[in-house]
């Protein structure tokens, strides 16, 4: 989980957008983006320990982004993307 936060803050860092109370309510949008990308490389790191039920949790958790009504409608794509790459290794 570490692994993930520090994605983020530093894919937020490397877009110039500042870390603070008010990020994810200023971007919304970019805040999914990114979460998604940070969960990217949390599961490619589990992959790589071969920590099946850590992917297999974190899948569950994608797989409701799906429905969440805050998920803005074009990165839903993004997570079918990561639900693909990751369903063989759970």
């Amino acid at each position: 989980m570490i692994l993930h936060e520090l994605a983020e803050i530093c894919i937020f860092k490397t877009r110039g957008i500042p870390i603070n109370k008010n990020t994810f309510i200023k971007y919304p949008n970019i805040a999914y983006e990114i979460h998604l990308k940070a969960m990217e490389i949390e599961l490619d790191y589990a992959s790589s320990r071969n920590n099946k039920n850590w992917i297999k949790k974190r899948l569950i958790d994608i797989e409701s982004y799906l429905n969440d009504p805050n998920m803005p409608r074009e990165l839903i794509k993004n997570c079918i993307k990561i639900l693909k790459k990751f369903r063989g290794a759970k």
